[in-house]
């Protein structure tokens, strides 16, 4: 990409680009403004107009990776009824985590987490909200006992999230197999009525 880009108002998107795939590659820590820059073939101090500092370029990156979690968890639901679309939900996050290691990683960077922008937690409480109608529509049917279902949802949520990190650790290389479906199972028979 060319200075031309910037005067056509594209910096932000291919920054935004650049550094997701950045991230996706070598992890949030090989991202900074300069080598963003030089990705997209612009200067350091047009990426900086555009982000002001590298926390505001991870928490850009970061909005677009909720945001694109909470679509791909919907899309896994779409068209199914309650149950099984809230149990293929949190095989959705499960794969996505397993498909983005860097991306979970990123999610809780420190320069991510601290201080979110109101966009970052938008998209945040987006994908939150997509797993929340799954969590109601599942009590609604009878296949989900009634609790809170905020409550619910952060159980399913921490389980699923917690077993993708640890399988982007490679901190469960000593289990035999692919233990994700028995994980699943266990936990929506803890949910059940």
């Amino acid at each position: 990409m060319s200075e031309r880009a910037y005067h056509h108002g594209h910096v932000r998107e291919a920054s935004l680009e650049a550094a997701l795939a950045l991230v996706d590659a070598h992890g949030p820590d090989a991202v900074s403004l300069r080598r963003v820059a030089r990705e997209v073939g612009l200067s350091h101090t047009a990426v900086g107009k555009e982000f002001s500092q590298l926390v505001g370029l991870l928490q850009a990156v970061a909005t677009v990776v909720w945001t694109d979690l909470a679509r791909h968890l919907a899309r896994a639901a779409e068209g199914l009824d309650a149950m099984t679309g809230f149990r293929q939900m949190g095989a959705a996050y499960m794969q996505y985590g397993l498909s983005h290691p860097h991306r979970l990683y990123l999610l809780g960077h420190p320069l991510v987490a601290v201080d979110p922008s109101q966009e970052l937690r938008e998209a945040h409480q987006l994908s939150y909200e997509v797993l929340l109608l799954a969590v109601k529509a599942a009590m609604d049917a009878g296949e989900v006992r009634q609790a809170d279902p905020h409550h619910l949802a952060l159980h399913v949520w921490t389980a699923v999230h917690g077993y993708a990190q640890l399988r982007a650790w490679h901190a469960l290389d000593w289990a035999e197999g692919d233990p994700s479906d028995e994980l699943l199972s266990q936990l929506y028979l803890g949910l059940r009525p």
